[in-house]
């Protein structure tokens, strides 16, 4: 009997943490050449390893079918991008490429679960709709 699909996305995210978030880093700084700037010569890493973070957090709402789990995650990153004084606007944006990959790199009939997980985290009216 195979796995119930969101336990086999949420397998397939965290196999492929790093790579999903490698990509969408780079869809990321390639697409916004003022974030790559305003981040210096770190920018891939340091962005490689907060999209990690966002994978995991992802994955760990699909395995649970909690999509406030990674609304939470992303509440609290905006946070952390308030107090250090960085745009919210790069947040939205990484968000944004992180939705993309997943979009493009996991199987087509995993749309509306990836949609389902990442719209509370975005959407307007939540916390973090303010990205």
């Amino acid at each position: 009997m195979p796995a119930p699909q969101h336990e086999f996305v949420a397998s397939l995210l965290d196999r492929s943490a790093a790579a999903y978030a490698n990509l969408a880093a780079q869809r990321l700084l390639g697409g916004h050449p003022e974030i790559a700037q305003r981040y210096g010569a770190q920018a891939q890493a340091q962005w490689r390893f907060n999209l990690t973070q966002r994978v995991n957090e992802f994955a760990a709402a699909v395995e649970l079918e909690t999509p406030a789990l990674f609304a939470e995650g992303v509440r609290w990153s905006r946070e952390t991008f308030v107090a250090r004084n960085l745009p919210g606007e790069d947040l939205r944006a990484s968000l944004d490429a992180l939705r993309e990959v997943l979009l493009t790199e996991l199987p087509d009939d995993c749309t509306a679960l990836i949609e389902a997980t990442m719209t509370p985290a975005t959407a307007p009216g939540t916390s973090s709709s303010t990205l």
